[in-house]
C-alpha cells in the first residue's frame, strides 16, 4: 500500500524514463548483433502481430513515451483493489 501510495504521489520522473529507455535501447541494440536473436525476433512479431514490422515499431513506440503516459497509465493499472497478492512457501 505505501509503495502504491509513493508511487501515486511522486510517479515516474523524467530521469528515470530516461534511464528506462537507455536501458531498453541497449538491450535492443545487443540484440539486433546476433542474426539469431533478430530472426527470432522479427518472427514472433509476424505470428503475434501479423507482420515483422511490429519488431520496429515496438522500439520507437517506447522511446516515444513520456512521463504523463506512464504515470497515466500506471494510475490507471496500479489500484489496490485491482492488485493479486501471492505468497511462496518452501515444501
Amino acid at each position: 500500500d505505501r509503495l502504491l501510495q509513493k508511487f501515486k504521489n511522486a510517479g515516474v520522473s523524467a530521469v528515470e524514463l530516461e534511464a528506462a529507455k537507455r536501458r531498453t535501447a541497449v538491450a535492443y541494440l545487443k540484440g539486433l548483433q546476433s542474426s539469431a536473436v533478430l530472426a527470432d525476433d522479427l518472427a514472433d512479431s509476424e505470428l503475434i502481430y501479423g507482420s515483422w514490422e511490429a519488431t520496429i515499431r515496438w522500439y520507437e513506440d517506447i522511446m516515444r513515451l513520456t512521463v504523463e503516459d506512464i504515470n497515466r497509465v500506471a494510475l490507471h493499472y496500479l489500484k489496490p483493489d485491482g492488485r493479486i497478492i501471492g505468497r511462496l512457501e518452501r515444501e
